[in-house]
């Protein structure tokens, strides 16, 4: 398989093409930051050719057209001289992926703010965060990215607040809200657009395209069809927490304080009551509190999940018949689990050789 890789300075100015790599590897997960490792024979570069901020895009043949993967991008962060147990040397380039530029913020906002208290959709909530951290209304010195128009998705509105913390952090805990009050499966990722300009984007349901069982387009993966192994399927109850005590602003006896918990959870036996304190005192209003409790639960909740491995076959080939974020039918142990393609790691030879690591992730 042929790659290139484009270089860019930190500005979105071409600075060449890499393609005499003796390897790299790239990383994307779902609602979180993927990775590129890049190695260099030493002779090929010099040091000081490299500056934080970098710029670098992975493109890959399919169908003799060299393709973006996976509609991102990757900042150089850190570059380092190393040497092989032969002594020969190379330099090793490590970049984080455009999601990175949302762990770059954090909500600098008082918590009685209208930037930093929000009742809103769960979508329309992730986008104005965005928007006003790291996009149109920010500070002009912290604006970063485009940001989608809002889709109105995600399910009903909930609360939450989030002074002062990270914006990457913060969206996760609105995905997480988002399932577990309105059973809504919503993700977000920073796409690509133009060398060096970035858009932030939410998806609902999936990131990419639905093959699940009841699609009308399944793609089916199975041990059965030779594509699947390291297969588990479990219920999973050991971290469960169904009883949150929220904790808001005061001290002692002054101090608010919300329940939430999840009553069927809770009564499952008569030994199964599992308390949890949640620290919230930034919010201020008993809806957020109520929000936080919320994630708490959701993040603590008892687990079906199928995971594995996927493998390519002829007829199920990744960049031809799935990509990274869709949802694929999984059938193993008798149970049939819709999974997401959660992540994929692609590593790289210098003859263009690759291995995928592609992992499948499916709650019922």
């Amino acid at each position: 398989m042929r790659y290139e890789l484009v270089w860019y300075t930190h500005e979105g100015v071409r600075k060449g093409v890499i393609q005499a790599f003796t390897s790299l590897e790239y990383v994307k997960t779902q609602n979180a930051i993927g990775s590129l490792i890049i190695n260099l024979p030493r002779n090929l570069m010099q040091y000081d050719q490299f500056s934080v901020g970098d710029i670098f895009e992975v493109w890959r043949e399919k169908n003799g057209t060299l393709e973006l993967q996976n509609e991102t991008a990757y900042f150089l962060q850190n570059w380092e001289f190393w040497t092989d147990s032969a002594g020969a040397e190379y330099i090793r380039l490590t970049a984080f992926d455009a999601n990175w530029l949302l762990d770059t913020a954090i909500v600098i906002h008082k918590s009685t703010s209208a930037q930093a208290d929000k009742t809103a959709i769960p979508d329309d909530m992730l986008k104005a965060i965005v928007r006003e951290q790291l996009g149109s209304l920010a500070d002009a010195d912290r604006q970063k990215l485009l940001v989608a128009p809002d889709l109105s998705a995600g399910g009903a509105s909930i609360a939450k607040a989030f002074a002062y913390r990270s914006v990457l952090t913060t969206l996760q805990e609105i995905c997480e809200v988002a399932r577990e009050k309105n059973n809504v499966w919503l993700g977000f990722d920073v796409v690509r657009t133009a060398p060096g300009t970035f858009e932030f984007r939410t998806y609902t349901g999936q990131r990419g395209q639905d093959h699940g069982r009841a699609s009308g387009d399944p793609r089916l993966v199975g041990k059965q069809y030779g594509n699947l192994s390291e297969a588990t399927f479990g219920t999973y109850h050991a971290d469960e927490r169904n009883f949150v005590v929220v904790g808001g602003q005061g001290e002692d006896l002054d101090r608010q304080l919300v329940y939430r918990w999840n009553y069927n959870r809770w009564h499952a036996s008569k030994w199964n009551r599992r308390e949890y304190f949640k620290d919230s005192r930034d919010d201020d209003t008993t809806a957020a509190l109520e929000a936080d409790g919320d994630a708490a639960l959701d993040e603590f909740r008892p687990r079906q999940v199928l995971t594995g491995t996927l493998h390519d076959t002829p007829g199920m080939q990744y960049g031809i018949h799935y990509w990274f974020g869709d949802v694929l039918s999984v059938e193993a142990f008798g149970y049939h689990v819709d999974c997401h393609v959660g992540s994929v790691r692609v590593r790289v030879d210098q003859d263009g050789g690759e291995q995928l690591d592609i992992r499948l992730r499916g709650e019922l």
